[in-house]
């Protein structure tokens, strides 16, 4: 089984190093030519609540790298989807599947109208993970990894890739209804990670101090009622509850927006708190909780530079 993983950031480096260690033929796909060549010189370096791993794994920043890949899994930021995909074309063979493991929404629809459906997958993570350094990834929540075909079916692999993933020390379950857990996983990044990025804490702090709590429940309520005007039936009480059990049991990780941040970086705002926006002016709702969090997430990648002067 040959494996390729698109984005060798914090969780597209934990897959590779978790397939690697569980004796498949994985391969990291990078943007970044320094970080590909240290992975590809020294290994990956894996910390955290899964324990001390060291995995030799191939690493490659070349678009024309031909290997007619089995499985691709797609972990860049949603921003980037469209060009990562388009530059990696070389990879996909007559009988590859690719599947996104993104942040936001709008993913999946992009990936198709590049490929079409039926080479795709949709999936999600609640794994926690940063990177320390290139090379360096500590593993900070187990989380849960859900996959699912667009079609809403139960196929044979569904059950051969979710194999994959709980052999390789991956806890994967297997979904028959993909849209609802496209949105499920929006809401908890909603509810969590414009608030740890703009207040600079980890994903544990949310859910421990009343008033940050209190926005949680606000921003998460007013996404399901959005997904609701889209036809995406979710249970107020449970959403709310899985949100806070994400926040809890990766509370010691650094959301992917608060890393983005400190490195001064472009944030996946836009595809999560700016996704529910977008969806729920489409069908005259307000949700001023999570317009407000992405004006002044947007805000603060506009005035990075500015903080400097201080």
């Amino acid at each position: 089984m040959k494996i390729a993983i698109i984005g060798a950031g914090a969780i597209g480096s934990l897959l590779g190093g978790f397939f690697k260690k569980a004796g498949y033929d994985a391969t990291l796909i990078d943007n970044s030519v320094e970080r590909s060549h240290i992975v590809s010189k020294q290994g990956l370096f894996i910390s955290g609540v899964s324990g001390d791993h060291h995995v030799m794994i191939p690493s490659t920043t070349k678009s024309d790298f031909h290997g007619n890949f089995d499985l691709i899994f797609v972990c860049v930021k949603a921003y980037d989807t469209e060009q990562a995909v388009r530059k990696n074309m070389s990879l996909i063979g007559p009988n590859t599947t690719m599947i996104t493991l993104q942040n936001g929404l709008g993913n999946i629809e992009t990936i198709i109208e590049i490929i079409g459906p039926e080479k795709v997958l949709a999936g999600t993570t609640t794994m926690g993970a940063f990177q320390e350094k290139p090379g360096y990834i500590h593993h900070a929540g187990l989380g849960e990894t859900v996959i699912g075909e667009i079609s809403g079916k139960i196929t044979s692999r569904l059950e051969i890739i979710a194999g994959i993933l709980n052999d390789s020390n991956i806890a994967c379950s297997i979904s028959a209804n993909i849209y609802q857990l496209l949105w499920s996983k929006v809401i908890v990044n909603a509810g969590i990670n414009a608030m740890t990025s703009l207040l600079h804490v980890k994903n544990g702090v949310i859910v421990e101090i009343e008033e940050t709590q209190w926005i949680m429940y606000e921003v998460v309520k007013e996404a399901i009622q959005t997904a609701r005007a889209c036809g995406i039936d979710l249970d107020t009480d449970l959403m709310l509850k899985k949100v806070e059990d994400v926040a809890r049991r990766t509370s010691q990780n650094r959301s992917s927006m608060l890393t983005d941040v400190i490195n001064k970086k472009r944030t996946e705002i836009d595809f999560i708190n700016g996704a529910i926006v977008r969806e729920a002016k489409k069908h005259d709702i307000t949700v001023p909780f999570n317009e407000m969090l992405h004006k002044l997430v947007k805000a603060l990648e506009k005035t990075y530079y500015c903080q400097e002067l201080l």
